[in-house]
């Protein structure tokens, strides 16, 4: 009996794959184009023979049930690019080419379109001296700048701590790599990148909402509004890292911090003419730690909706944010990218930090042990500055130290996986000096125990020699 088999209609079309995408092309990384192969009418097909990998080509339409972005397939000619249509007529974003995005990345499947996209805030370019943006706080106050983020001297009077204004990124229009999502959580998704035609690595933080909770609802009483808090606590801490730098002698900040009035006396230290002012002569002075060790913020940009990763939408579904509305952009903090840290641990690194923002008058909303990398803080959302509506809501600031920093949480399970070693060891060793101590106890009770009746006999004796010797 002859084996059957069909011939197809045409031939499956395939296209190289482009050069800038020739490094993604790994032994792994094999597109299927067809769920059957078709061998040549004069030889029968084997059984057995039902799928041909394909590394060095892409199909021009994705396989079913996957998603890879649509310049994977296209010739680039053929795709429209950014900044005519797709860009929101006054964003300075519009000249940004098509981002790109690992293997990693794409193997997530596309959502559903939104049912409403909300326009998003527009960022002109600004005509200020300063440079501030038309988008304001929940006090009315500018918080971005359309200057971008270089070496020059950011401004330095008490007012702009009050109400800082955070840089752009200078490299805001380059083409942005996305090779791997880190982590997200109830403000933003963060991914490494790299912007342009190759390294350095920056960490991406991408935020959820691009407008405040008061205008996503009129009901919505609660001024949340992550993007504003983290924005001024990197301008802030930008301004400090500067006057350290070029200070000619140490800064000296108040040793104890009591209040919310304290956190702002240390903090006007670092502006024009804050170590003579009055409120800044502390007799248990000490000089400001360096921020040698804090994670530094290159400045702010924009992603259009169309250029954000395929895996944002399902990264958004796993942290469920409280606050959430599709948007036409979404803004983003560049950060330096921080490796973990090896086996032993780098306490004396998170000391600095801890020192240096309890001296620079912040404190903390939360304390989360994934949010510190590499023995840094990598997510300022977690630091509140004393310029909140209401410093005093969490108390005072309190100075701890690297090893109860997060309570027993870090002596007994360790910061993350990678440290579980190290922290059954230290479990081991409180279960050990806990049963030490209990036998120690229990031991001397009985110790106690029988001293008291051996007690009572030597008197017997002693009354019998004294009597025998009487």
């Amino acid at each position: 009996m002859s084996q059957e088999h069909s011939t197809p209609s045409s031939p499956p079309q395939y296209q190289v794959l482009p050069a800038e995408y020739a490094d993604e092309v790994e032994d792994d990384d094999v597109v299927m184009a067809q769920t059957t192969t078709y061998p040549p009418p004069s030889s029968p097909q084997p059984r057995h023979q039902t799928r041909s990998p394909i590394p060095p080509f892409r199909p021009l339409s994705p396989p079913p049930g996957s998603y890879i972005p649509p310049d994977l397939y296209l010739d680039s000619s053929e795709i429209p690019q950014m900044g005519d249509s797709t860009a929101q007529p006054g964003s300075s974003e519009a000249a940004r080419p098509r981002n790109h995005f690992s293997r990693q990345i794409r193997r997530y499947p596309q959502p559903p379109p939104p049912q409403k996209i909300v326009p998003a805030l527009e960022t002109p370019p600004s005509t200020r001296p300063d440079g501030a943006l038309d988008i304001r706080d929940f006090r009315g106050n500018p918080f971005l700048s359309d200057l971008p983020l270089d070496d020059s001297p950011p401004p330095l009077k008490y007012e702009d701590f009050v109400a800082p204004l955070l840089r752009k990124f200078p490299q805001h229009d380059q083409r942005i790599n996305f090779r791997k999502r880190l982590g997200e959580g109830l403000e933003g998704v963060v991914y490494r990148v790299w912007f342009g035609p190759g390294p350095p690595h920056f960490a991406l933080k991408i935020f959820w909402n691009s407008r405040s909770s008061l205008a996503q609802s009129k009901h919505n009483t609660n001024r949340h509004w992550p993007l504003v808090n983290e924005c001024q606590t990197v301008a802030r801490i930008e301004k400090i890292r500067w006057q350290l730098d070029h200070a000619e002698e140490p800064i000296m900040v108040k040793r104890k911090i009591m209040n919310g009035d304290d956190m702002r006396h240390n903090m006007r230290c670092f502006s024009e003419g804050g170590r003579t002012h009055p409120k800044c002569a502390f007799e248990d002075a000490v000089p400001m730690p360096p921020a040698d060790t804090i994670v530094r913020c290159h400045g702010w940009l924009t992603i259009p909706r169309d250029s954000l990763p395929p895996d944002f939408h399902h990264a958004r579904s796993i942290a469920n944010p409280p606050y959430y509305e599709e948007t036409s952009h979404y803004f983003a903090l560049v950060y330096d990218y921080v490796q973990r840290s090896p086996r032993d641990l780098e306490f004396y690194v998170m000391q600095e930090n801890i020192d240096f923002f309890y001296y620079a008058g912040f404190t903390y909303w939360y304390r989360k042990p994934n949010n510190w990398r590499g023995e840094r803080l990598v997510d300022f959302g977690d630091l509140a500055s004393p310029f909140r509506s209401r410093p005093d809501w969490h108390g005072p600031p309190t100075h701890s130290t690297s090893l109860n920093f997060f309570g027993r949480l870090r002596e007994v399970r360790g910061l993350d996986t990678g440290r579980k070693k190290a922290g059954e060891e230290a479990k081991e060793k409180v279960d050990e000096e806990a049963k030490g101590k209990g036998a120690e106890e229990k031991g001397a009770e009985e110790k106690d125990r029988g001293e008291k009746d051996y007690g009572d006999g030597e008197d017997n004796d002693d009354s019998v020699q004294n009597g025998n010797r009487e």
